[in-house]
Order: structure tokens, then sequence, then C-alpha cells
């Protein structure tokens, strides 16, 4: 294959990856992080004859309407930009004995469980410190729900398990709070009450909440 053919073949973006970490009562998160940036597309009115129209407001539209102009919705692309980041995957280390382990979000059943992958076989995956998330819609907050009789370890068979992924970043950020307090043993068959909450959320989870590596 020529070399032409390959370069037809090149997307027009590049993801961009780079490493965060994150430090918080003795433990750190090392997260790899993916950026990708793309042409921004944006909705417009059309007219019959696949025109823009340059003043899309409810009154020009209503008028054009009634004199007989056939509207449809259409997107088209700008020559702006968006940068969108997720994270790829979360590595766990802690003061205790924990090294490099990973962290998932993990679909079940009964809900999506976070936790710190301790072992795995070809039955179940052990988490450690696991908790159920929730997320408040009213609120727009995320709470860090302990599993009823589960203290530390979790052993979960892979028959339970929908789909595994890495958390974003606003959900490793109160994550630690709830480690601690678990560590302690907090929980002993108390009322469901989160033992960890994070601060109120917007569409926008763009915003850095480690510090950069090098």
């Amino acid at each position: 294959m020529s070399s032409s053919q390959n370069s037809e073949k090149t997307p027009s973006w590049q993801p961009e990856r780079e490493t965060k970490t994150f430090e918080k009562f003795g433990m750190t998160f090392l997260m790899g992080i993916v950026t990708e940036t793309r042409k921004q597309w944006t909705r417009v009115v059309k007219d019959q004859d696949d025109v823009i129209v340059a003043d899309p407001s409810p009154d020009v539209l209503k008028e054009m309407v009634a004199h007989g102009s056939k509207l449809h919705v259409d997107w088209v692309q700008t020559d702006a930009k968006v940068a969108k980041s997720y994270v790829e995957f979360v590595k766990f280390t802690d003061d205790e004995d924990t090294q490099n382990a990973p962290v998932e979000i993990i679909a079940t059943p009964d809900g999506p469980i976070l936790g710190v992958v301790k072992e795995e076989t070809e039955r179940e995956i052990i988490l450690m410190d696991p908790c159920v998330v929730t997320v408040d819609d009213q609120k727009g907050a995320i709470s860090y729900m302990p599993i009823f009789n589960v203290a530390r370890i979790l052993r979960l068979e892979r028959s339970a398990i929908r789909s595994r992924q890495a958390p974003a970043e606003i959900i490793i950020a109160s994550y630690p709070g709830f480690i601690l307090q678990n560590r302690m043993y907090l929980y002993q068959l108390k009322p469901k009450t989160p033992m960890a909450v994070s601060p109120e959320m917007d569409n926008d989870a763009d915003e850095a909440v480690t510090t950069e590596t090098a």
C-alpha cells in the first residue's frame, strides 16, 4: 500500500494523551487522560432551497412559514474547534500495601459499583473499598453509598457484571473520602446514607481536579 493511500485514511484529528495524579489522605490516583479535538458542528435552520436562514428568531421563522417557506433543521461544520477529555484508566497506590491497582466503575443489576480492583480470577473480581455510586438528580451531586454487609472487600462474580470502565475525574475527586471512612469501619449495617458526597455539578466536567505530572 502506498504512503499516499495511508495519508488519505489518517483522521483529521489526533487524540492527545497525558497523565495526571491526584493525592489525598495518603492515597495517589494516577489517571490517563485522553483529549480529542475536532471541528465543531452547529445546528442551523434552512429553507426549501437549502439556504441557511440568517436570522432564525421565532418571529422571523413564523413569518417565513406564513409566506409558504418550508423550513428544516440541519447541522453544518464551522471553523471553530472543540476539545473534550475523558479518563482512559486509573491506577491506585496508597501508604499501606496497594500499588498501581486499577480503579473501575463496574455496572451491575444493582447499580454502578466503584472500587479498587484487588484481584481477578476466572470466576470473580475482588474489589477493595467498594461503593455504589448514585447521582442526585435534584442537586446534581454524586453520592458514595456503602454496600449492605460489605466491609472492605467485595467478591463480585463475573456473571453479575454488565460493563467495566474507568471513572471520571470528578468521581475520583470524592472517592478518597469514602475510602478513609470505610477503612475505619464507620459503616456497620447502618441506614442507607452516603459516606461521601461530591460538590454539585453541571454538565461541564472538564475542569481539572488533579495535578498534572511531567
